[in-house]
């Protein structure tokens, strides 16, 4: 998947202003997660693992928010929703 199809695919949920990660160390799984319109928190579910690992990497190289500590990420969107 290209930068150019990873950002359609993205761009159909959500701005990627909206959008953060969540990545635990020393494990493979990521959360990508955004807001939606009204600032309602949603999880970007995806079975195929070559477009997740593209989207993440895309993510993380947009600047996107990534969080490490589930505590920090559920503050934040504590704290960011219904203000998106």
């Amino acid at each position: 998947m290209n930068d150019s199809e990873t950002l359609t695919y993205l761009l159909s949920h959500a701005p990627l202003s909206h959008f953060y990660v969540f990545a635990r160390p020393g494990s493979t799984e990521v959360l990508m997660k955004y807001f939606d319109a009204n600032g309602a928190s949603w999880s970007l579910m995806e079975d195929d693992d070559e477009t997740v690992s593209a989207a993440v990497e895309f993510l993380k190289r947009s600047g996107v928010t990534v969080f490490q500590d589930y505590a920090a990420l559920l503050e934040y969107e504590r704290n960011k929703q219904g203000t998106v």
